[in-house]
């Protein structure tokens, strides 16, 4: 079954974080990691995965910590679970054409709902949560 790991899962928490200061003063790691209870040092290693990949900025100094290196609407899900996990790929090892074309189909329809922005996903979640208000 398609999964998407806990370093996945905790990227692209920390990323829409990210982008929810962006344009603000950078965001430390210790703060991401007490208001989700995550694991620090996971986070870092995390984040130093990502500022390889050119999606986050360090920012050194008392009032350090880091940024997104783009604006939120051009970083997306999809960019952040390529940096993290590699490249999403169903149909390569396929040697039957009939699956291979079936699975390829299948990766085309993920990749497409992946490429979701980081501002798009921060709009999803205000949504829902009014949402969530009006129910109660």
């Amino acid at each position: 079954m398609f999964s998407i790991s806990v370093k996945g899962r905790y990227g692209i928490t920390a990323m829409i974080e990210l982008a929810r200061h962006h344009g603000h003063d950078p965001v430390r790691i210790r703060d991401i990691a007490e208001r989700f209870q995550l694991p620090r040092n996971y986070l870092e290693q995390i984040f130093n995965r990502l500022g390889k990949q050119k999606l986050v900025q360090s920012v050194r100094g008392k009032n350090g910590g880091y940024t997104l290196a783009a604006d939120p609407s051009r970083v997306t899900v999809m960019m952040i679970l390529e940096a993290l996990e590699g490249e999403l790929s169903l149909a390569k090892a396929e040697t039957d054409p009939a699956l291979r074309i079936l699975y390829g189909e299948v990766e085309g329809e993920v990749k497409k709902k992946l490429d979701i922005s980081l501002e798009q996903m921060i709009e999803l979640q205000e949504k829902h949560a009014r949402r969530m208000m009006f129910h109660i």
